[in-house]
């Protein structure tokens, strides 16, 4: 969902900054969370073992939703103050 914000920031249409918002925002966290905690229910399993890189994957994913969701945020903002 990172990415599919990244790819919105080039569009000019509001439409478009907003709904960049929501994915790099609310969507990505979202999604984040859905998967860890199926991952928290996988721990419980005897067979489960443990990616190497998880943690360090899921802070990239959510500091880069964090950065594209302000970046349109600041767009946003800048249309309405226009």
């Amino acid at each position: 969902m990172v990415v599919v914000s990244a790819a919105l920031l080039p569009f000019t249409q509001i439409r478009a900054q907003v709904a960049g918002w929501v994915v790099g925002s609310f969507v990505t966290v979202a999604l984040l969370a859905v998967y860890t905690a199926v991952d928290q229910r996988s721990r419980l399993s005897a067979w489960y073992s443990p990616k190497p890189n998880q943690q360090s994957v899921r802070i990239v994913i959510c500091v880069a939703g964090i950065l594209f969701a302000s970046i349109h945020a600041w767009y946003i903002a800048y249309y309405f103050a226009s």
